[in-house]
């Protein structure tokens, strides 16, 4: 009787992979660190998870669409266990420019509502113009134009 993994065993490029896993370590291979700076990006992935330690985490995943990097992503993770992540959080998502009312009122909400906006996102096609930047040894994600596709 087979099984869904051997099943995909059978279909996959498995030396292809083997190969992809190797090139990948240390950071090796194909795959070059995104450098701070701007882009035309596209949200691949937008959540309420949970960070290692089961903490709630908003997560965000940019895929560039254009130029030297088209195709890598930059990644967001913002644990939310307090006030100021929480702002953090939500000014972010009060820059994808969506008709939701970004408010929290606890997690169960706050997931409903992240659902709601990558939605939205998805239905309008929206995409943007992402200044991905540091400030004083951090991250930094600004918005700085929406387009519609």
């Amino acid at each position: 009787m087979s099984n869904i993994w051997e099943d995909l065993d059978k279909a996959a490029d498995l030396e292809g992979l083997k190969k992809d896993v190797e090139g990948a370590k240390d950071g090796g291979g194909d795959f070059k660190e995104v450098p701070k700076g701007t882009y035309e990006v596209e949200l691949n992935k937008l959540i309420l998870g949970q960070s290692k330690k089961k903490d709630p985490m908003m997560t965000v995943w940019f895929k560039i669409l254009a130029g030297e990097f088209e195709n890598s992503l930059i990644f967001y993770n913002q644990v939310l266990t307090v006030g100021f992540q929480i702002h953090l959080a939500s000014e972010l998502l009060r820059s994808f420019d969506t008709s939701q009312d970004v408010k929290f009122d606890g997690y169960a909400q706050f997931s409903i509502l992240i659902d709601a906006i990558s939605t939205e996102i998805n239905n309008k096609g929206l995409e943007y113009e992402l200044d991905y930047g540091e400030d004083k040894g951090w991250n930094t994600f600004t918005i700085k134009e929406v387009f519609e596709s």
